[in-house]
């Protein structure tokens, strides 16, 4: 064996008995290999938190919340999941979408002030369709907030009330009559009550109805002329019956004074 060949044959011996050597050479690039992973994860939720964290303030709510969702647990996504929910239920109620508004509210439970708005949005809901003259759905909600606002006295009170004043515009004077004689007490309900008697009175005279409509006017004599509108029907009544009931026709004349 030459001299060189023999030189690398005790170099290669002496690298071969130093196993422990290339193990923890391998071990170590193993360690680093790990550790760059687990920073590439960490740094890639960082990343998807901040543009959840962008989407979330441009009012992206469903977009964002699914980013949240993805992230799970990190750091404070699982707040942020209801959050977004909040947040676009704020934007809902203010659209006045309140089916969708109080939905969000409710899968909220007891986050933040969600069960108090939820009650809000109803009140608004029952405002805006009593504004809108949809007049027992308010009065429903109405009664199923109880003493939220005084919803289940005053507001429904006031649904009553505008309900009633609509029919009398619209001439339906029984139906408006049978529920201003509910609220008597309310505004000016009790002027109501006596106008929609006056004008059942005045239809029933329209129609020849003269005995009906006289008690109608007898119902409310110190109201307006309904003294003078009883003489007129006794009259008009005579003179229906002038020619088929002459007796009855005198009786009636004679019930109407001095009416010409």
């Amino acid at each position: 064996m030459t001299e060189v060949n023999k030189t690398i044959s005790e170099e290669t011996k002496k690298k071969s008995a130093n196993p422990g050597k290339i193990i923890a050479i391998v071990s170590g690039s193993l360690v680093l290999a790990a550790g760059l992973s687990v920073g590439g994860v960490y740094g890639f939720k960082c990343f998807k938190y901040s543009k959840a964290s962008e989407k979330l303030e441009a009012g992206m709510y469903d977009e964002a919340k699914a980013d949240f969702t993805a992230l799970n647990d990190f750091k404070d996504s699982a707040d942020y999941i209801c959050e977004c929910d909040y947040l676009k239920a704020g934007d809902c109620l203010a659209e006045q979408d309140f089916d969708e508004a109080s939905a969000l509210y409710d899968s909220l439970g007891n986050y933040k002030d969600s069960e108090e708005l939820s009650k809000e949005t109803s009140y608004q809901k029952a405002v805006y369709s009593r504004d809108n003259k949809i007049y027992d759905e308010a009065r429903s909600i109405f009664e199923s907030l109880g003493d939220y606002k005084e919803s289940s006295t005053t507001e429904v009170i006031e649904c009553d009330y505008q309900k009633a004043n609509d029919l009398l515009s619209g001439r339906e004077y029984e139906e408006a009559l049978t529920i201003f004689e509910t609220i008597p007490d309310h505004k000016d309900s009790a002027d109501k009550i006596d106008d929609c008697k006056y004008n059942i009175a005045l239809d029933h005279m329209e129609n020849n109805e003269y005995d009906a409509a006289i008690a109608e006017f007898s119902r409310i004599p110190e109201y307006g002329d309904s003294q003078e509108q009883i003489r007129i029907c006794q009259w008009m009544k005579g003179a229906s019956l002038e020619a088929s009931d002459p007796a009855a026709a005198a009786e009636a004349y004679a019930e109407a004074g001095s009416y010409q």
